[in-house]
Parts: structure tokens; sequence; C-alpha cells
């Protein structure tokens, strides 16, 4: 987990936003190439995880605004592989 810090600076927003991609991109890659059926979208899931409180939502426009101008593409879905995710896969399909 990657904290807003305070102050927050450009290089500490990409760093975020790079972090957020891979979440997305391990999202995508488990749902559409591994067909795994998860509940919520990662929007959804991402804002009850991350925007729960005014201080979040703060920060979060705050981080927002340091991004503001920038060109921040997805990964494309072919290129996807388990290598995006954080965690082993397996072992969860499993239930280990």
């Amino acid at each position: 987990q990657i904290e807003l810090s305070t102050p927050l600076i450009k290089e500490k927003a990409r760093e975020v936003t790079k972090n957020n991609e891979r979440v997305i991109d391990c999202y995508i890659f488990l749902k559409f190439t591994m067909k795994i059926a998860i509940e919520k979208s990662t929007h959804k899931f991402s804002k009850e995880a991350t925007l729960n409180t005014k201080e979040r939502i703060k920060r979060y426009f705050d981080y927002d605004l340091l991004l503001g101008g920038g060109v921040y593409g997805s990964t494309k879905l072919s290129d996807l592989n388990e290598s995006y995710c954080d965690f082993n896969i397996t072992k969860i399909l499993e239930g280990e």
C-alpha cells in the first residue's frame, strides 16, 4: 500500500498511479483472461477501499490535481499475465 504523503509531490503521485495501474491490470487479467468471476467492478472496489473518509477524498483530489495534463494509458489485454498480480494466483485459487 502506497501512502499519499504530505506534502504530496508529483513524483509520488506518479508512483501511486503506477501502483494503481498494476492493480487494475491484475484485475483485468483475472477477469478477462483467466475468466475468474469477480463480484465488484474495479471502480467500485477502489472507491470503497480508498475513498471512505473526508481526509482521503481531499488527498485524492490533491493527487489528481498533480497528475493533471498527464497521459496515462492501459496495458493491452494480450500483454497481461500473472506477473501483474502481486500474489500467487494458483495458491489463491486453491484456497491456500
